[in-house]
């Protein structure tokens, strides 16, 4: 702790020097007192008022500023929220020379009396900062404390007072200008530091390593919690279960561990044991709104009585209590800032939707509180209804004012995802990621589309798939769950389509949507344990990637899958040096296409099973060699008809795998009906890594040729043609007349058998790489063929003889035309069937980008015996 004591200051900006360096007029002695975990040497200025310092001295780690400074109220007119703004500008110096090495402006807040969770307080003159340095070494820090009307939005003040320019305010007398100088020692293992979007479709934390999400999206109102401060209920859908209408977590009580926060003499064990048990189950992400104020729940927002520009303080410090617990075990905190009833044009929207003063202050006041968490998202709005030009607005606004520069997505409705998400695209876009709500059956597709039209435009996004529908499901209660009718899709389905789909597209990782269909739904969710089989589900499958796979350099490849020869699934490679395959059949054994790969490889192969974890198994066949376009495999070494992961690794790039068994119990988690078996908070995963690692392999699409002709080349095979249909639009400027017959190829003896029936296209891909469709009634995917699920458009809108897909928001469903008179309604699950995606010749190789090196060899960080107790930390961020 310092405390520094009544001296004066001169504040004199160095004019035009824009690294914000600042020379320092000051006369006085100080006395300091240091309670860090190292001692921080300190050249301060000091004032009329005290700074106490204090947390931890490390990098990655987190230091805190207390600031005596004006005495405020929360309802103050005008309030202190607004007519403040104080900043830390810190700046990392060189061993010579005066130019900075780096310089973040960090944002402040009111914190009322310094201690408002315990004591409620709504007054104070204790102001906040809180800084995490990424970097050992010298950090100067200079305090701005400005008074003037709305000077807390001018977000030029700094820069404008550095290059001597006239600002709208006055200087706090006392406050501002004080400067010093704190050293940061190097990292401590296991602190990972910020979490932070690097141009690539996968996060990375300050120390390298790359970070995959799973855990729960609800209930959305998380933060709904009774023993928050001035927190209530103001009615919206009647689905609550606890008379006050909000969450109490009961059957979390024994989650508690002894030495874990609380507040108020022992106010938060419930929810903080709720959040313990998340750990336990080795989910390693969390979502909740924060402002939800006329929607579904109408019980969270951070604000006093919804007044936009007072905040409470109180509250506000008890979620900060909850969710630095659970950043402290691991947890990634995602951001839901809105929902679409408040987004715009009624009465509860910040600015009626647009980007203005109540919207900025909100915002800072959630990037000032919460962003030195570390592992962030900031979520501009859940089903999002703003314009376009307000969505870029939003993004630039939290790009500007959030130091750590953390991630920023935008969550729509599945019809509107063209829409939405297609304007942001571009190099230029401060949207870096989106969070994908869509049908289950078209996780898989959709992630691949917008990660490769992403990265087409020039800013890779980051994917996840945060909502899956049909929204009266998402993932329901175990099977057997009290109170739950069995209904909904099955764990096998939703493991396939949603978990497996995202990660094998590439995507970032998947949080669980609970359907208002089914007990402990979205709004009323109180225990965590009814989607307990689903968590482990999720822990097997991050800790395969994690454990065995440097997914960051492989891409998506799902080509590589024989489909004639009966394998169904998805395909994640790089290519010549591991192939991972998750097949959700196998019949009777597995094909693979090793065409890229040399024929001098002998590629290891393992099975992984994704239903149970545990350590990698051999199958019938230990070894493959590469070159090959139809390779068996082999099959896995039991449950043949179960779902399974084949995994082939060329010498040298093999990363060993997870324990044999699950690791013990977290200790904080009362074992009384929790299943035994569950890990140790969250697992460590990937071995710290340099940041010189190559970035993610981008996956792009299969380019198609431009002068496809209308005839069917000699070479094409000679079948029997369906009834004659147009071909679609692909390639854009074919000829438009119709060719006589449309070649389609006998589907095989041994085709996959889950391809649903209904309206089923056949798209062939000829020698020259052209492709033609046919259509008909039933059938499956063909070996040749790549039938791909995706968002439903009209093929060739206009054609007077056009055939394509309407979609129907109102029912949810699609209608094929055949004719401009001809409707057929599609039938089966999904409603409709569109492609996007065309795979190369099965002659050619997988069209997947290789990495810029070949991976390199590394062994697993081990996951802990046991998770770390709140009060002793061993890791402050998400492991990834």
């Amino acid at each position: 702790m310092y405390i520094l004591n009544k001296c004066s200051t001169a504040y004199i900006p160095k004019t035009g020097v824009t690294t914000m360096v600042y020379a320092i007029l000051f006369v006085c002695s100080y006395a300091v007192t240091m309670t860090l975990a190292l001692p921080i040497t300190n050249t301060s200025s000091a004032s009329l008022s005290s700074v106490v310092v204090s947390g931890s001295a490390f990098a990655r780690e987190v230091v805190t500023f207390d600031i005596n400074g004006p005495q405020s109220a929360e309802d103050d007119s005008p309030t202190p929220f607004l007519r403040y703004k104080m900043d830390i500008v810190f700046s990392r110096l060189p061993s010579s020379g005066t130019v900075p090495l780096e310089t973040m402006i960090v944002p402040g807040y009111f914190a009322a009396d310094g201690n408002a969770a315990e004591t409620s307080a709504t007054t104070g003159n204790i102001w906040r900062c809180h800084f995490r340095p990424s970097s050992a070494g010298q950090w100067r820090y200079t305090i701005s404390f400005i008074d003037g009307p709305q000077a807390a939005l001018d977000e030029n003040i700094v820069v404008a007072r550095d290059q001597g320019l006239t600002i709208n305010g006055t200087a706090v007398v006392g406050v501002d200008g004080l400067t010093g100088i704190i050293t940061i020692a190097p990292a401590r293992a296991n602190h990972k530091g910020n979490l932070k979007y690097v141009d690539e479709r996968y996060l990375q934390f300050d120390d390298g390593s790359w970070f995959l999400k799973t855990g729960p999206d609800s209930p959305e109102n998380f933060l709904a919690y009774y023993e928050f401060d001035n927190t209530v209920d103001r009615g919206n859908l009647d689905v609550d279960v606890n008379p006050d209408g909000l969450h109490h977590y009961d059957s979390h009580f024994g989650d508690w561990n002894s030495g874990d926060p609380t507040w108020q003499g022992g106010k938060g064990k419930r929810i903080i044991g709720a959040v313990n048990y998340l750990a336990s189950k080795g989910c390693n992400t969390m979502a909740f709104l924060t402002y939800n104020a006329g929607g579904d729940g109408n019980d969270v927002w951070p604000l006093t009585e919804r007044r936009f520009f007072e905040y409470d303080c109180s509250k506000l410090d008890q979620w900060g209590i909850v969710l630095t617990h659970a950043h402290t075990l691991g947890l990634h905190l995602n951001f839901k800032t809105q929902e679409t009833e408040n987004d715009n044009n009624n009465r509860n929207a910040f600015d009626g939707g647009d980007v203005g003063p109540q919207r900025k202050m909100y915002y800072r006041e959630l990037i000032a509180r919460f962003s030195h968490l570390g592992a962030v998202t900031w979520n501009l709005g859940e089903e999002n209804t703003q314009s376009t030009l307000q969505q870029k607005q939003m993004a630039e606004a939290f790009n500007k004012l959030d130091p750590y520069k953390h991630n920023v997505v935008l969550h729509t409705y599945p019809w509107q995802q063209s829409q939405v998400y297609r304007p942001l695209l571009g190099s230029n876009s401060l949207l870096t990621g989106i969070s994908l709500q869509t049908d289950q059956e078209d996780v898989h597709s959709d992630t691949l589309r917008w990660i490769d039209d992403s990265a087409a435009a020039g800013r890779p996004w980051v994917v996840a798939n945060d909502e899956q529908g049909h929204y009266t499901h998402g993932i329901p209660p175990d099977d057997g769950w009290p109170g739950d009718r069995g209904h909904g899709p099955s764990r096998t389905t939703l493991r396939r389509n949603v978990l497996w789909g995202n990660l094998m597209a590439g995507g970032s990782g998947v949080e669980a949507y609970f359907g208002y269909d089914h007990p402990h739904n979205d709004i009323n969710a109180e225990d965590f344990r009814s989607r307990s089989d689903w968590w482990d589900m999720c822990r097997h499958a991050r800790l395969f990637f994690e454990s065995h796979l440097e997914f960051w350099n492989m891409a998506s490849a799902d080509a590589v899958l024989r489909r004639g020869s009966g394998v169904s699934g998805f395909a994640f490679v790089n290519p010549g040096h591991t192939y991972a395959a998750y097949l959700s059949t196998v019949v009777p054994q597995s094909y693979l296409d090793l065409s890229a790969s040399s024929s001098t490889v002998a590629f290891a192969v393992h099975w992984y099973d994704p239903r149970n974890g545990g350590a990698l198994q051999t199958g019938s066949v230990t070894t493959v060699v590469g070159g090959g376009s139809v390779t068996s495999v082999g099959t896995p070494p039991s449950a043949v008809s179960q779902d399974w992961v084949v995994l082939l690794t060329s010498p040298g790039t093999f990363v060993t795998g997870p324990p044999t068994s699950n690791p013990t119990q977290h200790p904080s988690v009362n074992p009384t009906g929790n299943p035994t078996g569950n890990p140790t908070g969250t697992p460590t995963g990937n071995p710290t890594q340099s940041p010189s690692v190559p970035g993610p392999t981008t996956r792009h699409p299969t380019a198609l040729p431009t002068n496809c002709p209308t005839d069917t080349p000699t070479s094409a095979p000679t079948t029997t043609a369906p009834t004659t249909l147009n071909p679609t639009a692909y390639p854009t400027n074919r000829p438009s007349s119709t060719p006589t017959a449309v070649p389609t190829t006998a589907a095989p003896t041994d085709a996959p058998t889950d391809v649903p029936t209904g309206v089923v296209f056949f798209v062939e891909i000829l020698p020259s790489g052209c492709c033609r469709t046919s259509s008909g009634r039933g059938g499956t995917a063909l070996d040749l063929f790549d039938l791909s699920l995706g968002e439903c458009e009209t093929t060739c809108a206009g054609s007077a003889a056009c055939f394509g897909y309407e979609w129907h928001a109102w029912d949810r469903e699609c209608e094929l035309h055949l004719s401009p008179n001809d409707f057929a309604r599609t039938s089966g699950t999904p409603d409709c069937y569109c492609f996007r995606k065309f795979t190369t010749p099965t002659t050619s190789p997988p069209t997947t980008t290789s990495p810029t090196q070949a991976p390199s060899t590394h062994a697993p960080t081990p996951l802990p015996s046991a998770a770390p107790s709140s009060n002793a930390p061993t890791s402050d961020a998400p492991t990834s």
